[in-house]
C-alpha cells in the first residue's frame, strides 16, 4: 500500500502523469491523485458516489460499480 500512495506519487509525477487512481476494496473508497500546478491533491470517493475527471469530458465512474466488480473476482 505504501507504495502505491507514497512512492508511485513521484514516479508519476517524473512520467508527466495527471492523475492517477487507487481502487481498495477492503477499505471500499476510491483514492484519485490529481496533478495540479506544482503539486498532487487528493480526492477520495466511497461507494455509493461517482467520479469524473476534467481529463475526460462525459467519462463518469461509479465507484460502487467498479467495487461489485471486485467483489466477483474476490471471490
Amino acid at each position: 500500500m505504501r507504495r502505491d500512495y507514497e512512492e508511485k506519487r513521484i514516479e508519476y509525477r517524473d512520467l508527466g502523469v495527471r492523475e492517477y487512481w487507487i481502487f481498495d476494496r477492503f477499505r471500499r473508497t476510491l483514492t484519485v491523485y490529481r496533478w495540479q500546478g506544482k503539486r498532487w491533491t487528493k480526492l477520495t470517493g466511497r461507494e455509493g458516489e461517482t467520479y469524473a475527471t476534467p481529463l475526460l469530458p462525459g467519462f463518469e465512474l461509479s465507484v460502487s460499480a467498479l467495487l461489485a466488480v471486485s467483489d466477483r473476482y474476490a471471490e
